[in-house]
């Protein structure tokens, strides 16, 4: 992640020092282009899994308890341990809970009713949502272009989820909308 400081300039927060200069190449492109295919492998991944007859609470543990092992392992190769005093801590486990596991498990539970490509549809609309947000509380400054294109994805979202606007056969169950 990267925020834009006062001058417009790119930056990567630090947990040492304050701001880091923002590094973007081939190596970053590589790093994304892999987080997105898992990212967007995850609602198939899960729906196997609970096809398979692994429980929903157990796949989201595991998925989110080996996450942050994998996670704290880079961590502490790159020698860039986390700092562990218990507001750290409460801070980490809040976020583990809110951000990862309680996600995790929602899309356990969702994949074994509906379509894997309906939740990963939803799922994708959440950096549009993040762009949104951070426009009401003026954490980022409008742009039409980008603002252009949260409309487009939303608009595009909606042929692929709504029945009546769908070009499949329509989804008899939206239930899905308030678990996603």
């Amino acid at each position: 992640m990267y925020g834009i400081n006062g001058d417009g300039q790119k930056y990567v927060p630090n947990a040492g020092s304050g701001l880091a200069p923002a590094r973007f190449g081939a190596d970053t492109d590589f790093n994304d282009l892999c987080l997105g295919t898992l990212w967007g492998a995850s609602s198939s991944l899960a729906k196997l899994a609970v096809l398979d007859g692994i429980q929903p609470l157990g796949y989201a543990l595991w998925n989110s308890a080996g996450a942050g092992a994998i996670m704290l392992a880079i961590c502490a190769w790159k020698g860039m341990l986390p700092r562990m005093k218990a507001e750290h801590v409460r801070y980490y486990a809040i976020c583990g809970a809110l951000g990862v596991a309680a996600p995790n498990l929602n899309v356990a539970f969702v994949v074994g009713h509906i379509p894997a490509g309906i939740v990963a549809v939803a799922l994708s609309t959440t950096p549009i949502m993040i762009y949104a947000i951070a426009l009401v509380w003026r954490l980022e400054r409008f742009d039409v272009m980008r603002a252009s294109g949260l409309i487009l994805a939303l608009v595009g979202t909606l042929f692929i989820i709504l029945p009546k606007a769908s070009l499949r056969p329509p989804v008899r169950r939206l239930g899905f909308l308030w678990h996603c």
